[in-house]
């Protein structure tokens, strides 16, 4: 849980939606991955599932922000990326990587414009194999998720050692 008035080094933050298929695997590698960080001091795991502008709020208390979310990029299913708001940018004036209102990059620059940007704003997005209208993972993404959230953990250990 949010601690108030406290800094932290790092947010990561499951944005998706659990009612689209595989839409959903940011909040669900959120909801995994929090009992392991649970304790720890430095890190904050939250499921921002579509809340969108919603979520502005929380970033005035990170160093850094790593968005989970959902890409079709026409990779694996599974395979995880790593993009930089640079990135980002670039990949936005050619299509939209996110399907859902939380996308990172607009949230990115809605911290800038009103001054709570953290200092390194990076997102996981890991190539889905379907969205549809129904709870649960593809069975290609069930089967990666060792290893997606293996990748996950190194990034954010990464993160937490170069802070």
């Amino acid at each position: 849980m949010l601690e108030e008035n406290c800094h932290k080094k790092l947010l990561v933050l499951g944005i998706g939606n659990i009612l689209c298929g595989d839409d959903g695997i940011g909040p669900i590698l959120a909801e995994r991955l929090l009992p392991l960080y649970r304790e720890n001091k430095q890190v904050d795991i939250l499921n921002g599932g579509t809340i969108g502008l919603g979520l502005l709020y929380l970033f005035e208390n990170y160093d850094h922000v790593l968005f989970l979310d959902a890409v079709d990029v026409g990779a694996q299913p599974g395979t995880v990326f790593k993009y930089t708001l640079e990135d980002l940018e670039t990949i936005r004036s050619e299509k939209m990587l996110s399907s859902h209102q939380s996308d990172p990059f607009k949230l990115a620059l809605y911290a800038e414009t009103i001054g709570c940007l953290p200092k390194n704003v990076a997102v996981l997005g890991i190539q889905i194999g379907a969205v549809r209208p129904e709870i649960g993972l593809s069975e290609s993404l069930q089967s990666n998720m060792v290893s997606i959230e293996k990748e996950i953990i190194n990034q954010m250990m990464y993160i937490l050692k170069h802070a």
